[in-house]
């Protein structure tokens, strides 16, 4: 039987009462009188006031999780738990007329965070200078994240400011151009081997900054170890000064055998690579790359990745496929060339077959969607990934209860947590039953609409999962 459901905490049933009491308090103050509403803030505040930070800031993670909740609550109760020694603040889904206020309270009131994330607040025009102002005031930052927002001002401002930055999300459509990038190096320019190791910056899949600008940043930072979305940094790296980089992360664009020489030349430390639409011939030099654990591959020849796995012994822990041409890929290649996988993902390949059997020693997720695949060799997998966690087939399969059972029966599902065949006509209530049995950490089976098993055994499932206290959700998405 699977794990049961954890018995709440009573620190945490104490936290949600207490958010839930605070946000029922700031809401019914709207109600009454300017005057009266002045005294019961009073009143909160003196409440409060010898509240721990860590609850302050537990309190405006659950309030501001809540992002039905009316946008004047929130403000509210930030403004009211929002103190020094805070250190960490996530502002979620805002309305526009609320930013203004928003930024000006964490700019008078946010002055120690040192992690401060806008995903969901997109000031512009006049309102970045509100941002900018949260920026001069929080000196003690280092992770930032303002995605689709930055200009060459607020980069600027960046770089004169947030000298303890470690990680710095501007992606997205931004308007960014190289004075804004050089106005950020020169901020920058004495402060002795400046922090930042993650620098998350364009479009994905678009050069909206040119790779030229892109490698004055390479050149400006010596800690950097990603750029996160960045699509061109391989052609990037054709443009830089620098002698060898610490990049441990590189996405590149149409790569053909010289940039791949000069990403191995400039990243010896080299840790993840993903290359979309590599040319003939790259594929075949990964070889190159000693230290490389995670590939990812997009609009690629599956010939030319088998006949390297072939010839080369390698150390990846970690594969994605994407639009793969050519013959089907054969899972045996995989698993006998990559023993060391814990990681394989495919979207939208020609087919996937085995030939021979060969174990995942290591295994733990097994992700496939949009790929034909055979029952047999969906039975080789299970049957060979004793670490298997995340099973995830999202393709029609003829797989049969009978199939299923001598699966079970004979191979050991330990740690198995997610079971998800999005199609499998033949499987009925007995295989989502036998799951429960036999796998004692399963915490997902779906999707049971793709499968026999109609919604009043789903429910009656339900019943017993509720019955026996277990940790399980049943997926059931109608086809």
């Amino acid at each position: 039987m699977p794990i049961h459901l954890r018995v709440p905490m009573l620190k945490e049933m104490t936290a949600d009462q207490m958010t839930d009491t605070l946000v029922v308090t700031v809401f019914m103050m709207q109600t009454v009188s300017e005057a009266e509403c002045m005294c019961s803030m009073q009143d909160l505040i003196e409440y409060f006031q010898d509240v721990p930070v860590s609850v302050c800031e537990d309190i405006i993670r659950r309030t501001f999780r809540r992002e039905d909740l009316d946008p004047d609550v929130r403000l509210s109760i930030l403004r009211l738990m929002l103190r020094p020694q805070c250190k960490a603040l996530s502002t979620g889904m805002f309305p526009e007329s609320s930013y203004v206020q928003l930024l000006d309270i964490i700019a008078s009131q946010g002055t120690t965070l040192t992690y401060l994330n806008l995903k969901g607040v997109w000031p512009q025009g006049e309102q970045l200078n509100n941002l900018q102002e949260v920026i001069r005031n929080l000196p003690h930052l280092i992770v930032l994240k303002i995605p689709h927002v930055a200009n060459d001002d607020v980069l600027a401002t960046i770089g004169q400011h947030s000298h303890h930055l470690c990680k710095l999300d501007i992606s997205g459509e931004t308007d960014i151009s190289r004075g804004g990038i050089e106005a950020f190096i020169f901020g920058i320019r004495n402060v002795p081997q400046f922090p930042l190791k993650v620098l998350s910056i364009g479009n994905p899949g678009e050069e909206n900054i040119r790779t030229q600008d892109i490698a004055l940043l390479i050149n400006a930072l010596p800690n950097l170890i990603s750029l996160g979305c960045y699509s061109f940094v391989g052609s990037a790296l054709t443009h830089t000064t620098a002698k060898e980089t610490m990049l441990q992360y590189v996405h590149d664009t149409l790569t053909d055998s010289d940039r791949l020489q000069v990403i191995s030349k400039l990243c010896p430390k080299l840790h993840s690579l993903y290359i979309d639409t590599p040319k003939a011939g790259v594929i075949s030099s990964l070889f190159r790359l000693p230290q490389l654990r995670e590939l990812k591959l997009n609009c690629f020849s599956c010939d030319e990745l088998e006949k390297f796995l072939q010839q080369h012994e390698n150390n990846l822990t970690s594969l994605e496929l994407i639009v793969g041409r050519g013959d089907a890929l054969n899972l045996h290649t995989i698993a006998a060339r990559c023993p060391k996988l814990t990681t394989f993902e495919c979207l939208k390949m020609t087919s996937l077959t085995h030939r021979d059997l060969a174990p995942f020693p290591c295994l733990e997720m097994f992700k496939i969607s949009q790929a034909p695949i055979t029952t047999i060799s969906v039975s080789y997998v299970l049957s060979q990934c004793p670490q298997i966690k995340e099973f995830f087939v999202d393709y029609m399969l003829e797989i049969t209860d009978g199939e299923m059972e001598e699966l079970l029966r004979k191979t050991s599902f330990e740690h198995l947590e997610v079971f998800y065949v999005g199609s499998a006509r033949n499987l009925t209530t007995n295989t989502v039953l036998l799951l429960l049995e036999c796998c004692p950490m399963l915490g997902i089976i779906g999707n049971l609409g793709g499968w026999n098993v109609p919604p009043e055994s789903v429910l009656h499932i339900n019943q017993l999962i509720r019955d026996n206290n277990l940790d399980v959700n049943l997926v059931y998405l109608e086809y």
